[in-house]
């Protein structure tokens, strides 16, 4: 674990300059760790000064603007973050680009993995699809049978592991989003 200074380092870290995802220069890995080092290093101890600095505000801005490779680890990073209940209110009131809520830019997340998945829907964003309503093609494509091996994942499982959308939903039930 690290201190304050080492919490102050971490939140300058992650609030960088964007432009540089891309720069070949190293600050994707740089800005991965530093993702990692919240889950290593932010702990009880140091979380309150992590919220007090702008934490979760900067987390969402990252997750706003970061490529989509890096768009899972950062809402894992938030949605542990939000374990804590004084999390929540930082996500709450937090606001994006165009005044985006924190909720607008989880739907944003939502539709943009159903889309790569191929989940099937109308202009309107209604199913298409009643009796399947979350799976993606690779999932309806797949020939899993019952004589599947049970140390064998299922395509579900898969499906959770490789995807945003359990921890979208997880963080939209933590921020009140079903009352």
């Amino acid at each position: 674990m690290f201190g304050d200074e080492g919490v102050e380092l971490l939140l300058q870290f992650l609030s960088g300059d964007s432009d540089k995802f891309s720069s070949g220069l190293g600050y994707h890995k740089l800005l991965l760790s530093s993702v990692n080092a919240i889950w290593c290093c932010v702990s009880i101890v140091n979380q309150d000064l992590f919220l007090e600095r702008g934490g979760i505000p900067i987390l969402l801005d990252l997750l706003e603007k970061c490529p989509p490779s890096m768009q899972n680890l950062v809402l894992g990073a938030l949605l542990d973050l939000t374990e804590d209940a004084r999390a929540v209110p930082h996500v709450v009131t937090w606001r994006g680009k165009g005044q985006k809520t924190a909720v607008s830019l989880l739907i944003e997340l939502w539709r943009a993995e159903e889309h790569a998945m191929g989940v099937k829907r109308d202009s309107n964003h209604v199913m298409t699809d009643a009796s399947v309503p979350l799976q993606g093609v690779e999932q309806l494509q797949s020939n899993v049978s019952a004589h599947t091996l049970s140390s064998t994942p299922t395509l579900a499982i898969l499906d959770v592991a490789d995807n945003m959308r359990a921890k979208i939903y997880a963080m939209l039930y933590r921020i009140g989003f079903d009352k």
